[in-house]
């Protein structure tokens, strides 16, 4: 797609000689500027402009590159010219100011990512900087009867933009021990939940620099043996803007085992979602349960900012198990995220919208 994109727009625009001249093959490269280590990746964007990225094997902190006219310039101002080496190689010269250093490269193995389809993105790029992650603090916490420690995990000096959190429950009931392997995060996995490196490929990808990336895991006990966990993800990978989003994941402490929460609600009360749900946390209301979750919704006196109809007419909701009920939070675009805020419905208010789950998991809520 990205390469179909790219011939569009170099149908519609006058082609650059700095860009079609450019001897610079796309691809990552390990060699030498100077005498010290660097890995360096080239690619063109969709306008076909050559743009990359580098870093020193010793500091490990991206630097980007871009085309500026005919030259290669790095952040910082430094110069980069390059040339065809011996078979695939490339050689050339870093120049800031008067101080010149001679720069080698050979090319390195590369396989687009998943997400990421340059070799800025790719795994093999970031690779050199990844170093098995540690938990590097345990603070003990305390909810009402519910134990445990926030649990502080450790990516490397190379990764200031990242901060990963979660929690392991001091064991009080059946299934706790098997929550506490449920919430154990692997960054290192690709594709889960803490998987920073596939923010940070996106960020280099497109602006040669790291991104960021925090996740905190953070666990609410409810009456009646359920445990509620928030999932809070705040991120800029490239993008248009910084963004945010919290979903919630559900437990049974007795089992250990966790469940959609949407699941309590009968099929009556909610349309298909088709893809992702959030863990079950993600819910598309009737018509008849918007009702009752704007009826419960602060509305501020004074809605200058028309707030309360951008909730009104948001189509998803989040919601999360409290020991009194229900909490939705509705899904906005990110320039209307000031107007988020919860609804929260009691179990009564609840009552002809659940299941048959549903209402067994209310009592054993409410009968305590």
């Amino acid at each position: 797609m990205r390469r179909l994109l790219a011939a569009l727009v170099a149908l519609c625009l006058l082609p650059s000689p700095a860009f079609a001249k450019a001897p610079w093959p796309e691809g990552l490269w390990r060699g030498t500027l100077g005498t010290a280590p660097v890995q360096v990746c080239l690619e063109r964007n969709g306008l076909d402009e050559l743009e990359g990225s580098y870093f020193y094997l010793r500091h490990l902190r991206p630097i980007a590159l871009r085309l500026d006219g005919k030259l290669l310039q790095e952040d910082g101002g430094a110069i980069w010219t390059l040339r065809k080496g011996t078979g695939a190689n490339l050689e050339g010269t870093w120049q800031r100011a008067k101080r010149a250093l001679p720069i080698r490269l050979m090319p390195v193995a590369w396989k687009p990512a998943e997400t990421w389809d340059g070799p800025c993105g790719s795994r093999a790029f970031i690779a050199p900087r990844l170093k098995p992650v540690t938990i590097s603090r345990r603070a003990p916490q305390a909810k009402a009867s519910l134990g445990y420690d926030e649990l502080h995990y450790d990516v490397g000096a190379a990764f200031d933009s990242v901060d990963i959190a979660s929690f392991a429950l001091k064991p009080q009931l059946p299934g706790d021990a098997a929550i506490n392997a449920a919430v154990a995060l692997d960054p290192l996995k690709p594709g889960s939940v803490a998987d920073f490196a596939e923010c940070m490929a996106g960020n280099l990808s497109s602006l040669g620099t790291d991104g960021d990336f925090s996740l905190a895991l953070t666990p609410q006990a409810v009456r009646g043996d359920f445990l509620t966990v928030a999932v809070a993800q705040g991120y800029f990978c490239g993008g248009a803007h910084p963004d945010a989003v919290t979903t919630y994941r559900t437990f049974d402490r007795r089992t250990g085992k966790e469940f959609a929460l949407t699941d309590w609600l009968a099929s009556s009360a909610r349309q298909p979602i088709d893809g992702d749900t959030s863990a079950g946390s993600l819910i598309q209301p009737t018509e008849a349960l918007r009702k009752v979750i704007l009826a419960h919704f602060p509305r501020p006196a004074d809605d200058t900012e028309g707030c309360f109809d951008l909730v009104a007419s948001s189509e998803f909701w989040t919601v999360s198990l409290t020991s009194d009920g229900f909490a939705f939070e509705p899904s906005l675009p990110h320039v209307a995220a000031a107007c988020g805020d919860v609804a929260a419905l009691p179990f009564a208010a609840l009552a002809p919208y659940l299941s048959s789950a549903g209402k067994a998991g209310v009592a054993r809520i409410t009968r305590r």
